[in-house]
């Protein structure tokens, strides 16, 4: 059941996010990694200047 819960809140948080970025799929792909990332390397306690936040950059490529 906490499976299927949170299955659906991923899949709304995904639906919002790809509509809110033009139903563009890499663009969702990309924000949703880097959110991910973030929320990981946060939860570790990297402080903003380490080098681990190098070259992350939500820039469109």
């Amino acid at each position: 059941m906490y499976k299927r819960q949170v299955r659906e809140g991923w899949q709304e948080l995904w639906d919002f996010v790809h509509l809110s970025l033009g139903a563009d799929q890499d663009a969702t792909t990309r924000f949703m990694a880097y959110g991910m990332l973030t929320n990981g390397l946060l939860s570790m306690g990297f402080p903003p200047d380490h080098r681990v936040w190098t070259g992350l950059t939500l820039d469109q490529k």
